[in-house]
């Protein structure tokens, strides 16, 4: 096997390996939100979001931090709102201006649920050092700005500064 060969092949196991274990933890926390909180990841991860976007949330905001088109984030807003997760609330000086505000009910599915999910999360890091995670990290996150760069190129100065933000945000509670 040549050299050009191996070096093909370890870029197709690395991203064989990232499809299947992301199918993996997608399905298996879809099925584990619906029955144990009646959530599915989608409706979790609109409320991370929130929760980590705060009071000021917008449908237009939630959207591009999933990488979800508006229309299909707003039908999943629809369901949420109904279910009482979340609410719409109207803007007092723009009424066309759309804030999301998460419901109590909303916050105590967000809290039970990454609660349960922190179970899983170190049962999946249990035999990595914090080294091998803090380089997979830095691998992860260097990936999703390359991909950005190829795939996304309007999007990476914006991505860039936002993933800035957002180490200097976790470095900050980590600390």
């Amino acid at each position: 096997m040549n050299n050009s060969s191996a070096k093909n092949d370890i870029r197709h196991k690395v991203w064989e390996l990232m499809h299947h274990t992301n199918a993996l933890l997608v399905k298996y926390a879809d099925v584990k939100m619906l029955a144990e909180r009646g959530i599915s990841y989608q409706q979790f991860m609109v409320l991370y979001m929130m929760g980590r976007l705060g009071t000021s949330a917008t449908a237009t905001q939630i959207a591009e931090l999933l990488d979800r088109n508006p229309n299909t984030l707003s039908t999943i807003l629809d369901r949420m709102e109904k279910s009482g997760l979340t609410k719409k609330v109207r803007d007092k000086k723009d009424r066309r201006f759309v804030r999301l505000v998460m419901t109590k009910r909303g916050e105590n599915k967000l809290e039970k649920t990454i609660a349960s999910g922190q179970e899983i999360i170190e049962k999946l890091a249990a035999p990595f050092s914090e080294q091998e995670l803090k380089a997979y990290v830095s691998f992860a996150e260097k990936l999703l700005d390359q991909t950005y760069e190829v795939l996304v190129p309007r999007k990476v100065a914006q991505r860039l500064q936002k993933n800035a933000i957002r180490r200097a945000q976790s470095g900050k509670k980590a600390a």
